[in-house]
């Protein structure tokens, strides 16, 4: 999910919103994964905004889940 994220989406992102993914990428891994997959949700709202966009992704691409 990540990758294809960021091979289609990456270089359309905003500066900042790059600077959101790169931090979304510093988080544990375990979360990650329960944000992408909606278990929970991020309390940061630059990092929910930047799991939304993967998710909206995903659903768009039709993209294989993590």
């Amino acid at each position: 999910m990540l990758r294809g994220f960021f091979d289609a989406k990456y270089d359309e992102l905003t500066q900042e919103q790059k600077s959101d993914f790169v931090d979304l990428l510093k988080e544990e891994d375990q979360d990650l994964f329960r944000w992408l997959v909606g278990q929970f949700e991020p309390e940061q709202i630059k990092i929910k905004n930047m799991v939304q966009l993967i998710r909206d992704y995903q659903k768009q691409s039709n993209d294989k889940p993590i």
